[in-house]
């Protein structure tokens, strides 16, 4: 009896999951990289020096693309410092911290919002930096 009660409980699961359907969903257009990849000072990724952390020109994507604001986060002493800042530029005293506090050591830019060409609002690919200082 236990034998053919297990056999019937083994039988019912195995169509449970033999029968499942399987839902294919379609996301939207597919972006193209050069559209959603931010910079600074042409920097995406490892080291930047210290001094190009502040740039003039911030945070770039394509040409046409505007940044409007982004969050920065980075380490500071035994914690973790993280800003909203509006506009595409690192400010100076955010840099004058960061080389004070976290030389060599990776700032993260998240929720970088930016408009488009067409007018359109875009969170654009995050973006990992180190902080270096370089002597000539």
């Amino acid at each position: 009896m236990k034998t053919s009660l297990l056999a019937s409980i083994f039988s019912l699961l195995s169509g449970l999951f033999l029968a499942q359907e399987t839902e294919h969903i379609q996301l939207g257009k597919k972006k193209e990289a050069h559209e959603i990849f931010p910079s600074i000072a042409g920097h995406f990724k490892d080291e930047i020096p210290i001094e190009k952390l502040g740039d003039l020109e911030g945070i770039r994507a394509s040409q046409g693309w505007e940044v409007l604001s982004f969050k920065i986060g980075y380490p500071k002493g035994s914690g973790y410092r993280s800003l909203q800042i509006k506009g595409k530029q690192v400010p100076d005293s955010v840099v004058v911290d960061i080389r004070k506090s976290c030389l060599n050591e990776q700032v993260f830019f998240t929720e970088i919002k930016a408009l488009s060409p067409k007018g359109k609002e875009h969170i654009l690919y995050p973006m990992s930096l180190i902080p270096v200082l370089y002597e000539e």
